[in-house]
C-alpha cells in the first residue's frame, strides 16, 4: 500500500536573533541542510521585521507555524475572560514584530510551535527583561491547556515550545513545509554577531531572495 503524501501545511519562520546563540559553523551547517532539503521548491522570503511576513503567509494554504526564534512572537488577549467565553471575538492585539503570530490570517490555525535557542529564553513565566524571549503581557499562551483555552489566549488551537535540535526538526518537517521566511531583525540581537549578520546577508544575495 502506498502511503498518501504528507500534508504541506507548515510555514517555517526563521529569525536571525536565534543564531546569536549558535556558532557561525552551526549556522552554516543548518543553512546547508536547508538548501538541500527545501530549495528551490520553497523560495525564501526575506524581511527586516517579522510582521512583514504576513502578506506572504496569507497567500499560502497552511495551518501550522514553526518559528525558530529567540523570541516567542506570540502574546495573549488583553480581555482574556471575554475570549474564554467567545474564542471568536475580534482580535484586539496590536500588530508588531512580537505579536505577528497572533495575526496569521489562515482560517484554520492548528499549531504554533516556538523553537528557542537557549534556556534563558523561557526564564520565568512572565519575565520581560532583555534576555527573555517571552512576548506575552498577561496569560502565557504556551502554558494554556485545552483547545478552548488556547484559542482564547492567542487564536491558535495548540501551542508548543521546544529547545534547540533545529537540524533534527528540519529533517522531520521538511516534506510538510509550504513556505519559508527569514527575518533579519538585527535590532533584537542580544549578543553581537557580526559574522552571523554578514553570513545572512550573503545568503540573501546568493539565493536571489524574494524581499517583501
Amino acid at each position: 500500500m502506498v502511503n498518501p503524501p504528507l500534508k504541506q501545511d507548515i510555514f517555517l519562520s526563521i529569525d536571525l536573533d536565534f543564531w546569536c546563540r549558535r556558532s557561525i559553523q552551526e549556522t552554516k551547517t543548518f543553512f546547508e541542510l536547508m538548501q538541500k532539503t527545501l530549495l528551490p521548491k520553497n523560495p525564501i522570503i526575506w524581511v527586516e521585521h517579522h510582521d512583514e511576513m504576513l502578506p506572504h503567509i496569507a497567500i499560502l494554504t497552511g495551518e501550522r507555524i514553526v518559528n525558530i526564534d529567540f523570541h516567542s512572537d506570540l502574546t495573549s488577549h488583553q480581555n482574556w475572560e471575554e475570549h474564554l467565553k467567545n474564542p471568536k471575538a475580534p482580535n484586539n492585539i496590536e500588530l508588531n514584530c512580537g505579536t505577528w503570530g497572533n495575526h496569521v490570517p489562515w482560517p484554520k490555525k492548528t499549531e504554533f510551535w516556538w523553537v528557542y535557542p537557549h534556556k534563558c529564553c523561557i526564564a520565568g513565566k512572565n519575565n520581560h527583561h532583555n534576555t527573555s524571549g517571552w512576548c506575552h503581557t498577561k496569560k502565557n499562551p504556551f502554558l494554556q491547556h485545552g483547545k478552548t483555552n488556547t484559542i482564547a489566549a492567542c487564536n491558535w488551537e495548540k501551542t508548543k515550545m521546544s529547545y534547540g535540535n533545529e537540524k533534527k526538526l528540519l529533517k522531520k518537517i521538511a516534506p510538510q513545509i509550504c513556505g519559508v521566511g527569514i527575518c533579519l531583525s538585527k535590532d533584537f540581537l542580544v549578543i553581537d554577531k557580526t559574522q552571523t549578520i554578514k553570513f545572512f546577508q550573503k545568503e540573501k544575495k546568493k539565493h536571489h531572495a524574494i524581499t517583501l
